[in-house]
This record gives structure tokens, C-alpha cells and sequence, in this order.
């Protein structure tokens, strides 16, 4: 699109947004050029916020201006990923050993873009997972054999005749607040990138599948 999103990268991590907000390198600045409101994805946020979801990413809008040129108002705002005040699961940041545990965390996105990824797989829905966390550089087969396993089997689960059951049903393997408060941000929002672009997590010796952050919502709200 003419409006171009970026993503800003400090050589430390900086408290961009100042007290109550993540500490980290990586920050984004969303054009939100399809979205002439420029406020769906801020609305959004903030509905995920009153739902309950565990992290939400932030909504600040600036000016931009880069090297001298005025580009636009831009949202400053997380880049999804393992961190204080970000997704809080455990973040693996050395190579699995074979007595590793390996139970998490992980974090991945249900992505339609994400056969170009280098760590994906199908699902037996045909669905394209991608690996956000671990990084690509650290992951190994046998984690990567997990998580691809995990994922298949809440899917069947969900999808199998003991759906609504308590012990063998879909609600024993994820947690249902963040289920529940992604699936009405979804629909109430009429967010058509919602089964596209879904974000999900694992922690380590934690059983529960959790949904979110909320992310992509550009155009939602009958902006597509």
C-alpha cells in the first residue's frame, strides 16, 4: 500500500512508551492505510482489554516524520511477541538439549501468508500454522514435532462427536476466557481476518491452548 508500516528496532531495550508498557527492542508504527478512521485497530485493542484477554498491544498515536519528510499519523504500538507485558510465557533463548522440557512456551499464528514462513506446518484442516516463538534459530525437530501435535490434537478434539464433553471435550485443552473474549472481538467486529491471522500460545507445564493478542483488525468493522 502508498502508506508504509514499520517497525522501529532499538539497540537495547527502551521503555518506548514509558511506565506500564513493555520493555523492549522491537516496537511497531502501523499505517493503518486501509482503515481511513485510523481507529479499528485501536478500538479493537481496547476491546481486548474489557474482555479479559491477558495482553492487549498498545494504541498511541503520533506524527510521523523521517528524514524530513512528514509521513502520516501512525500508531505506535507492540510487536507481538515473548515478553514482560507482552505474551508472558516462558521464552526459550538457547537450543533444547534432549532433556530439555519442551512443553513450552510457544507461540504461533494461524497464518494464510504463512506457507513463505520458514517454520509451518498443516494442520489436518488444512490450516497454516506458523512458529513465531521459539525463534527459528533455536526451535529443534522434536519441538517442532510437539507443537504440531498439540495443535492437531486440539483440532480434532474440537472437531470430534465428544466436542462438548468435560473431560474429553475441547474445554479440557484450552483455556476458555481467551477463547471465549477473542471469538466476540472476532464477530463483533465482523473481522474477516479473524480465521486468517489468529494468534495462539502455550506455556511450558501448562496444558491450556490460550487465543490472542488481538491483532489485525484494519479492516474489520465492514471496512473490507
Amino acid at each position: 500500500m502508498a502508506k508504509k508500516p514499520y517497525r522501529i528496532k532499538f539497540n537495547e531495550s527502551t521503555k518506548f512508551l514509558g511506565k506500564g508498557y513493555a520493555k523492549n527492542k522491537s516496537w511497531t508504527l502501523l499505517a493503518n492505510h486501509a482503515d481511513k478512521s485510523l481507529l479499528r485497530n485501536a478500538v479493537t485493542f481496547t476491546m481486548g482489554d474489557f474482555l479479559g484477554q491477558d495482553f492487549s498491544p498498545a494504541a498511541h498515536f503520533v506524527d510521523l516524520v523521517l528524514n524530513g519528510t512528514y509521513l502520516g499519523n501512525y500508531q505506535v504500538s507492540d510487536q507481538v511477541n515473548v515478553d514482560n507485558k507482552r505474551v508472558e510465557i516462558f521464552e526459550q533463548e538457547v537450543v533444547a538439549t534432549e532433556t530439555s522440557n519442551i512443553t513450552g512456551g510457544y507461540l504461533v499464528e494461524v497464518d494464510g501468508f504463512g506457507a513463505s514462513e520458514k517454520v509451518h506446518f498443516r494442520t489436518g484442516k488444512n490450516l497454516i500454522v506458523t512458529v513465531k516463538s521459539p525463534d527459528e534459530e533455536i526451535i529443534n525437530t522434536a519441538q517442532k514435532d510437539y507443537i504440531r501435535q498439540y495443535i492437531n490434537d486440539f483440532e480434532t478434539t474440537l472437531f470430534s462427536a465428544d466436542f462438548k464433553d468435560a473431560t474429553k471435550g475441547y474445554r479440557n485443552i484450552v483455556d476458555s476466557l481467551s477463547l471465549v473474549s477473542w471469538y466476540i472481538a472476532t464477530e463483533l467486529s465482523a473481522n474477516v481476518d479473524g480465521f486468517w491471522s489468529t494468534y495462539l500460545y502455550k506455556d511450558k507445564d501448562n496444558p491450556k491452548l490460550y487465543f490472542g493478542p488481538l491483532w489485525d483488525y484494519d479492516i474489520a468493522y465492514n471496512n473490507c
